[in-house]
Formats: C-alpha cells, structure tokens, sequence
C-alpha cells in the first residue's frame, strides 16, 4: 500500500503559468504530481506523449527554402 504521508505530491517538473503571467507577478503554486506508482501524474503524460522530430540538415533547409521561394514567384506571377 502507498503511502502518501510518507510520500506527498511532490514538483512536477513542468511550468505553472507562462513568463508572461510570472513578469506580470503571478504567484501560482507550482505543478504538484503524485509519488505513487503507476499514478502517471501530469509531467509522465506530457513526456510520453511528446513525440521526437529530428532537427533537419542544412541541406534539407535550403532545400525547402528554394522551394518555398519559387513556389512564392509562381504565386506572384499569378497576380
């Protein structure tokens, strides 16, 4: 059994409000989730929800770029 006397919620790790709300002096608690296994507090289901996308190569940037420009002639010529 957990024991959640011994074991209190505890940070989770994650941003309570944005820098935004913090500047212009909130004072929200911090985001609590709980020790208990397989509570999966707040924290675990951002983490295994986020998915990893590989940084792209320059040359897939310039790639895109060149792209992104003709595509931007072609419209303009439309005009």
């Amino acid at each position: 059994a957990f024991q959640d006397d011994i074991f209190p919620p505890t940070c989770a790790g994650t941003a309570a409000h944005s820098a935004q709300e913090w500047l212009a002096g909130s004072e929200k608690p911090p985001e609590m989730e709980s020790l208990a296994p397989g509570a999966g507090g707040a924290s675990a289901v951002r983490r295994t929800s986020a998915k990893f996308t590989p940084p792209k190569s320059a040359m897939q940037l310039t790639r895109e770029l060149q792209e992104a420009q003709a595509r931007i002639e072609q419209l303009e010529k439309a005009l």
